[in-house]
Order: C-alpha cells, then sequence, then structure tokens
C-alpha cells in the first residue's frame, strides 16, 4: 500500500491488492493512518490494483471513531506521472507536460518496482494536464 498526502485532511491510496473487500479498506485505512473523522472513500479497480481518494467530510462529531462512506468509482481516470522516461517507454499512450510525462495506469506493467520514481494523478488533477499536454506517443 502507498499513500500519498493530498492536504491537511485528504489522502490518495494505491493498494496493489487485485481483489479488495470493503471490510478490508476499512481495515488497512485504520491501521495505517489511524484517522478519525467521516471519510468520503472513492475508490477505483484498475487491472493494477486499486486507487482510492480519502477527502475528509466532517471531524468535529467524531473525536474518536472512524467512519467511511466508500463508493466504487469505475470512471476516474487516473496516471502514473514521471521525469523518467524509460520507466514508461514501452507504453502505447504517453503525454509530456512541464517536464513530466503521463502513462494512463491501464498502460503500466509491473508497477510495485516503479512506484519511488514517480507518483499518480488522480481525476481531479489530470483534467487540466491534459488540456495542456504534448502527445509522444
Amino acid at each position: 500500500m502507498k499513500i500519498w498526502k493530498k492536504n491537511t485532511t485528504d489522502y490518495y491510496i494505491y493498494d496493489y491488492t487485485p481483489e479488495i473487500s470493503k471490510k478490508e479498506i476499512f481495515q488497512k485505512i485504520q491501521k495505517k493512518l489511524n484517522l478519525k473523522g467521516f471519510y468520503r472513500v472513492m475508490v477505483t479497480k484498475k487491472k493494477i490494483g486499486n486507487f482510492m481518494q480519502l477527502i475528509l467530510i466532517e471531524n468535529s462529531l467524531y473525536r474518536d471513531t472512524l467512519d467511511l462512506k466508500i463508493e466504487e468509482d469505475e470512471t476516474c481516470e487516473i496516471y502514473y506521472c514521471t521525469e523518467d522516461y524509460f520507466l514508461i517507454h514501452k507504453s502505447s499512450s504517453i503525454l509530456f507536460f512541464e517536464n513530466k510525462y503521463y502513462v494512463p495506469v491501464e498502460d503500466l506493467d509491473f508497477v510495485i518496482e516503479k512506484l519511488e520514481f514517480g507518483e499518480f494523478v488522480f481525476s481531479s488533477s489530470i483534467e487540466d494536464i491534459l488540456r495542456k499536454a504534448v502527445i509522444l506517443k
């Protein structure tokens, strides 16, 4: 499991377990992040694993507990972003924007080895990049 802190309250999570239940999502998040509050969890399942966006909804009523509203979102676009072209050169669709390369996660093969050399960009952040990026492949 890889976790990125988007801001002070929200998180992006990549879990390379192909099949995962809502109970397992809850247990992993609770164990790894020790969060308190009411969070909306958007889960997008891809062939390389599960991608989650945690968005804090309310924390004043949840001082000692964690409550998750888990929703599946199959329309979310997720890209892998890296500065190293050779990590993604075999991909069929490569975008270039501000000295970084972007590849749809569907085009990746071995993600675990590449995690430390880049990050995942989710749909809310990728829209502007897609409009301005140069298509290399």
